[in-house]
């Protein structure tokens, strides 16, 4: 037996999706014109200027290569509860920004007074209906349902960097964004300790300033694979930076030893090179590899040519 007694109490239901447009909802879509994956490396103007980089030989230095620039610093910055209520054409060129307020980057918003910080252990903090992100009734997200952050600021391009290919890399960023350059849309990323990397060379001036605008969801379908017992933050939570490569590079390396030794004094080096040349160009470039030993002596060379057709 039972009795219904009739209450004040607000009970809000939520129907679950069943298709959406947006691209942070779309689990085929976790990349637009982004950088394929390969080795992180920072390219320097010639084998002197990388040797005497402070990184060099204390990699967890900051470098100091002329073909590097960090991006790092105060951003404009604008939070929102939702993607509904973002500012949807920040991105442009003529949009006033300068009414909002300064964030660091890197850092995580909620540190910095915007929205909540979640800690979860086995349960999702949004609705668990996959791969929509939907508020949950009695959670932090109802009243933040997916909060987006907007991220502007300019730079400025070295003066020997005209002829040049242009990237720029995020090393984490949780856990979506959308990337513009000029006005200009690059790409989307999504992976929040993963680094992405897009092509830009086609974007930016070397004449003045250049705009950057980011917008960077909280959550995404990305991140029912991240429901792990953590505290969830999000933002631009690495370095953000440039990089200058010619316009024919080492792409990506790959590097083995097999066929050591015991005495761990003699093995074969394996070196396996994927030359960009994404101009097509006609090129005839001379790879070389040299080891070196702790002091800085030769102990191996090894040269090959590689030519490259047009279009190729």
């Amino acid at each position: 037996q039972w009795t219904l007694v009739k209450s004040n109490v607000k009970v809000t239901m939520i129907t679950p999706k069943t298709s959406s447009k947006n691209d942070w909802e779309n689990p085929r879509v976790f990349g637009i014109n982004k950088e394929p994956g390969h080795a992180t490396y920072i390219p320097f103007a010639n084998v002197s200027e990388m040797q005497n980089d402070p990184a060099y030989r204390k990699p967890w230095l900051r470098t100091r290569s002329s073909r590097y620039m960090l991006l790092n610093g105060q951003w404009k910055f604008r939070w929102s509860k939702q993607p509904e209520d973002r500012p949807v054409s920040f991105f442009k060129n003529n949009y006033d920004v300068s009414g909002w307020d300064n964030i660091d980057v890197p850092s995580s918003w909620e540190m910095k007074g915007y929205g909540t910080p979640i800690y979860t252990n086995i349960t999702y903090p949004f609705l668990n209906n996959p791969p929509f992100i939907q508020p949950q009734p009695g959670y932090t997200i109802n009243n933040e349902p997916n909060a987006v952050g907007s991220y502007r600021r300019e730079f400025t391009l070295p003066a020997d960097w005209s002829d040049k290919q242009v990237y720029i890399h995020f090393d984490g960023v949780y856990s979506a964004a959308a990337v513009w350059v000029n006005g200009r849309y690059v790409g989307y990323s999504e992976g929040p300790n993963t680094d992405a990397e897009f092509d830009i060379t086609g974007f930016v001036t070397q004449d003045g300033e250049n705009q950057l605008s980011v917008r960077v969801y909280r959550w995404c379908d990305g991140s029912y694979l991240e429901g792990q017992d953590m505290w969830h933050l999000a933002g631009i939570h690495r370095d953000v930076y440039l990089v200058a490569t010619p316009k024919t590079f080492v792409r990506d390396h790959y590097i083995t030893a097999t066929d050591m030794n015991t005495a761990a004094t003699q093995a074969t080096l394996n070196v396996a090179l994927e030359i960009d040349n994404r101009d097509g160009e006609a090129a005839e470039k001379q790879i070389e590899v040299q080891l070196l030993d702790a002091d800085g002596s030769e102990v191996a060379r090894m040269s090959q040519n590689a030519s490259m057709a047009e279009g190729e």
